[in-house]
């Protein structure tokens, strides 16, 4: 072998067992350590992640020189004595062991420097832990303490201490003397108190207290003059200390969740403060001195019950997110304007009625959420918001659009679902980035030609208007992939539809569509096309390379023999039509492809049985219900080539009556003629 520090086998290991310096035995289903493991006098590290080892062996001792061990992810339930042997580790990695408990030998690693237990099964610590002078980072998160022993209090060099998911109610004084800590993590305990002693951690950067039952933070908590993150989430508090204002190095307050009606005024006073997060609480008002948060970037005030915003609000000069979504906001002060870094203003599910001329100051503004408000106008300003992206403003009661909103060149995604629209300005043809415009339900009766410019546009949704005709220019929309116009009253379609060549989703369902132009055989990107419930008697001889089509509630008598051209289609609607028989020309089971056919629904027609052929390759459901069949279970035992699972809708009532059975010897003719399948069947009586 030659020479190296690295080895990824205790064979290759042992041949030069003195030159090996690392050893990596990750993920080799190992339930026990051989004990030549103890001639790698000079290992240093040792990784054993990923096994199923559930002891040590005694030969462990023997690697006097080892730094790094890593045993996570075994089945460990105890540790060795001889673990105290190892007096130059500094790093040592139990994670997601059977560990219930530690022995006192734990104390004698006086180099240890990182000790994860992360999910185990302690319920106590031993009193040695103490004498870890040189620890660094103690994790602990996902156990079962309830308790520490007084002696955590030596841990001197402690800098990371992760009490997470445990079950402590209350945390000894001695917590306080840990006078190197940095980050204290107690997420997901029963804590109803702190300490007041926590004043101590005079070090401490992160205090993470989320999940907890605190009602209330002592007052020394102002005094952690280096603390920069503060997470409360979820906890009972309805007020917060003043002596808050005393953390001046804070930049992360989450508050989220909890019972807060008010903010102390001192809040003003945390001039780091970059992020304040107070969703879900009971705000009815903000306090004047907000204005002093002068580097606050993003603030969440969302699901409170704010009625009003302080006009200080837009002194907050360095704000990009803010989110008042889940409000009771009527208006807005005119201040808001003043907020030019803003790039994200979320004001959905509120009250508003109108919206302030001066928003349309807000140059860096990218996304505006205004759906479910009152809206029934928009001011002109709002065509100033150059940067703007996303607009939302469905569900609210507008009218009409003001023209300036072209000046809106950025625009990417415009809804307008759900409003009072009965025409659009022509100059929405200016938005030359916008790629989604959503339109459903509102009063459309035409759309301008100007439609046609939106040159981006990839998704158009028209549904639910008053649409009785489209305009040539929508044939202009050459990157359109999805069009919508479901539930309107089309009769007709232009030949220009022909040139949306990337159209991939067209719904022309609940119209008044009789005929469809031939033009749409170019359509050769189309997979999914919905005609149903129209007045079709006919269909184009070529309708593209369809993966779904429906034509559910239609005239058809005949199907043509192009309709065997679909070799991808995987659903396929036929229902409420008045079809009897299907095309000679087709025999469905030569589509290779339709093996793969999630549903064809053929209820509701005229047929007698199709041929068995016609379904050789056909779906795992076949809906045959409310047809004109005289005989039946004959032909469905020549069902034999199907290859898959196949469920029945069957007529059953008529097949009893018209095949003079009695209930029981249907079902016993039905299951013997049926029973030649070669796979499995259901049936369901309708």
């Amino acid at each position: 072998m030659r020479k190296q520090t690295t080895c990824h086998s205790l064979e290759e290991a042992l041949k030069e067992p003195l030159k090996v310096y690392k050893l990596k035995l990750r993920g080799n289903q190992l339930g026990i350590l051989p004990k030549e493991i103890g001639k790698l006098k000079n290992l240093e590290e040792l990784d054993l992640s990923f096994n199923r080892l559930s002891t040590l062996s005694r030969e462990i001792a023997e690697l006097k020189n080892l730094r790094v061990l890593n045993l996570w992810n075994n089945q460990l339930s105890t540790l060795p004595q001889e673990i105290r042997e190892l007096k130059n580790l500094r790093a040592l990695d139990l994670r997601h062991n059977q560990l219930s408990t530690l022995p006192q030998e734990i104390g004698e690693l006086k180099s240890l420097q990182e000790l994860n237990l992360w999910g185990n099964q302690l319920s106590t610590l031993p009193q040695e832990i103490g004498e870890l002078k040189n620890l660094r980072a103690l994790n602990l998160w996902g156990n079962r303490l309830s308790t520490l022993p007084q002696e955590i209090g030596e841990l001197k060099s402690l800098s990371a201490f992760d009490l997470s998911y445990n079950q402590f109610s209350i945390l000894p004084q001695e917590i306080g003397e840990l006078k190197n800590l940095e980050g204290l993590y107690l997420w997901g305990n029963q804590l109803s108190t702190l300490p007041q002693e926590i004043r101590g951690l005079e070090k401490l950067r992160i205090l993470d207290v989320g999940n907890n039952q605190l009602s209330a933070l002592p007052r020394e908590i102002g005094e952690l003059k280096n603390l920069e993150k503060l997470y409360l989430s979820n906890n009972r508090l309805s007020t917060l200390p003043q002596e808050i204002e005393g953390l001046e190095k804070l930049r992360i307050l989450d508050v989220s969740n909890n019972q807060l009606s008010a903010l102390p005024r001192e809040i003003g006073e945390l001039k780091n403060l970059e992020k304040s997060y107070l969703s879900f609480n009971r705000l009815s008002t903000l306090p004047q001195e907000i204005a002093g948060l002068k580097s606050l970037q993003e603030l969440n005030l969302n699901h409170n019950q704010l009625s009003a915003l302080p006009r200080e609000i837009g002194k907050m000069e360095n704000l990009q997110y803010l989110n008042l979504q889940g409000n009771k906001l009527s208006t807005l002060p005119q201040e808001i304007g003043e907020l030019k870094k803003l790039q994200e203003l979320n004001l959905n599910y509120n009250q508003l009625s109108a919206l302030p001329r001066e928003i349309g100051k807000m140059e860096n503004l990218e996304k505006l959420y205004l759906s479910n408000n009152r809206l029934s106008t928009l001011p002109q300003e709002i065509g100033e918001l150059k940067s703007l992206e996303k607009l939302n403003l469905s569900h609210n009661q507008l009218s009409t659009l003001p023209q300036e909103i072209g000046g809106l060149k950025k625009l990417r995604e415009l809804n307008l679902n759900y409003n009072q629209l009965s025409a659009l300005p022509r100059e929405i043809g200016k938005m030359e980035n916008l790629e989604k415009l959503y339109l459903s339900n509102n009063r459309l009766s035409t759309l301008p030609q100007e439609i046609g410019e939106l040159k981006s546009l990839e998704k158009l949704n028209l549904s639910h208007n008053q649409l009785s005709i489209l305009p040539q220019e929508i044939g202009r929309l050459k990157k359109l992939q999805e069009l919508n116009l479901r539930y309107n009253q089309l009769s007709a379609l232009p030949r220009e539809i022909a040139e949306l060549k990337n159209l991939q989703k067209l719904n022309l369902s609940s119209n008044q569509l009789s005929i469809l132009p031939q033009e749409i055989a170019e359509l050769k990107n189309l997979q999914e096309l919905n005609l149903s419930f129209n007045r079709l008697s006919i269909l184009p001889q070529e309708i593209g390379r369809l993966k779904k089509l429906y034509l559910r509630s239609n005239r058809l008598s005949a199907l043509l023999q192009e309709i065997g051209e679909l070799k991808n289609l995987i659903v396929f609607y036929l229902m409420d039509n008045q079809l009897s028989t299907l095309p000679q020309e087709i025999e469905i089971g030569e589509l290779k492809n339709l093996w793969h056919l999630n549903l064809m629904n053929l209820s509701s027609n005229q047929f007698s049985i199709p041929t068995s052929s016609a379904f050789s390759y056909s779906s795992a459901n076949l809906n045959l219900r409310l047809n004109q069949f005289s005989t039946l279970l004959t032909e469905i035992a020549e069902l034999k080539k199907l290859e898959k699972e196949l469920l029945f809708i069957l007529p059953l009532r008529e097949i009893k009556e018209r095949e003079r059975l009695d209930k029981e010897s249907l079902f016993s003719t039905l299951l013997k003629k049926i029973g030649g399948l070669k796979k499995k069947w259901k049936a369901l009586c309708m």
